[in-house]
Parts: structure tokens; sequence; C-alpha cells
């Protein structure tokens, strides 16, 4: 806990590091590896332009007949994504259902 960096106040920082836990790119998006409750899911996926490249920072939007909540993708590409997953957005905490993610760049 601590209020260092760019911080308006004490705050927890939580952060998963797999492999060298020395070493930043071994980071990932915790909320890739936070076990959901029962009936809710993380949606974790990639927003690319026409050609393939990573889009960072635009809005996305995901809805359902539950939920409606936006998220961001990752602001640039100092976030590490998952080499399995190849993510620049992760969103968890949704209840279970079908969603329609759409995405906006502002």
């Amino acid at each position: 806990v601590g209020a260092s960096g760019v911080a308006f106040g004490p705050h927890l920082h939580f952060e998963v590091r797999v492999g060298d836990a020395h070493d930043y790119r071994s980071t990932r998006n915790p909320d890739l590896w936070i076990y959901p409750f029962q009936t809710f899911g993380t949606i974790a996926g990639r927003v690319t332009d026409a050609n393939g490249a990573l889009l960072y920072d635009v809005t996305l939007q995901v809805k359902s007949t539950d939920i409606s909540r936006y998220t961001f993708s990752y602001a640039d590409n100092t976030v590490n994504p998952d080499p399995v997953f190849g993510e620049n957005f992760v969103l968890g905490d949704l209840p279970a259902n079908y969603c329609t993610v759409s995405v906006s760049d502002n």
C-alpha cells in the first residue's frame, strides 16, 4: 500500500508475474488470474484495426441482457499480454451470458 507514482492517495497495487519475479516482462493482467464467482466469468480479447494492428486506449462496451459495462484496451505496448491469449483488454466479474462487445475510438 502506498501513494507513490501517479496517485491521488494511498492505494494497493496488485501484480502477477509469471516466471522471473524480478522481470517486468513477466507481468500479466491480474484479471486473468482471479477465479470468478460461480456463474461469473472474465472476457479477454484483442482490438485491432483492419490490418490487424493492435489499437490502444480505445473504449469498449460489453453489453448483455444483464449488464452494460465499459473498459479500455491497454494504453500502450508496455502492458504485457498473456502469451496464450495475446489480449489487449480484459474485463472480469461478468455474469455468465452472451455478450456484445462494441468498440469506440472516440
